[in-house]
């Protein structure tokens, strides 16, 4: 099916690339940031991507009488803390069209599923054809939430008591803006052609009267 293979950034991005190598299929990075139910802080409701746009988890938010318009102003503080983020990625790996395609969402593991539901919802309002959430493990609830909202899940080990993600690994870190750049370099550095897509210009622009539009 010629996938694209994204990394659920950060975590996500160290096994997408060997996913990608694997399957010889385009590396990319899904940058979103979880939207929390304004009365319920916990609770992920919706995630916002790198160009501003909100995808909610429907079942989630209606659960908790979340609307889109709600989240605007969350979101818009999302937004910017994903700014510097894309600025750096965007520069030396432009964002892949997903429209009409099938693409693998890659997380490093699944505890409540909540940044991949988002992501989900993400690429289907992006256009994408189908979607896989795959991850090394997770837990049995969240996988089954992921069913409902991903056309295809792998996710091979889902243990019945979970102790948390680091527990499949034997080195677990945190993956820093500064390690996920370089594994995108690295990539680019092996396959020019990944760095082919469409281009992501980030720019500010001014009304007529002067305001600043985001």
């Amino acid at each position: 099916e010629k996938p694209i293979v994204l990394g659920l950034g950060n975590g996500g991005i160290p096994i997408a690339e060997v996913i990608a190598k694997s399957l010889d299929a385009p590396l990319d990075v899904l940058l979103i940031e979880k939207l929390y139910a304004p009365h319920s802080p916990n609770q992920v409701v919706g995630a916002v991507d790198e160009h501003g746009r909100i995808s909610m988890i429907q079942a989630t938010a209606r659960w908790h009488h979340v609307t889109s318009q709600q989240m605007v102003e969350p979101a818009r503080e999302a937004f910017r803390l994903l700014q510097t983020r894309q600025a750096r990625v965007r520069s030396i790996l432009p964002e892949m069209d997903v429209r009409g395609r099938t693409v693998i969402v890659v997380g490093q593991g699944v505890a409540t599923g909540a940044k991949m539901l988002g992501g989900i919802a993400c690429l289907k309002d992006r256009g994408a054809a189908k979607v896989v959430a795959a991850a090394p493990a997770g837990t049995s609830q969240a996988t089954w939430q992921l069913h409902e909202a991903a056309h295809v899940v792998v996710i091979p080990h889902r243990p019945a008591k979970f102790k948390g993600v680091e527990g499949f690994y034997e080195d677990f870190a945190d993956v820093t803006d500064d390690m996920m750049v370089r594994i995108i370099e690295r990539w680019i550095a092996a396959k020019p052609q990944a760095s082919q897509g469409i281009s992501t210009l980030v720019m500010k622009l001014n009304s007529s009267r002067g305001h600043h539009l985001m």
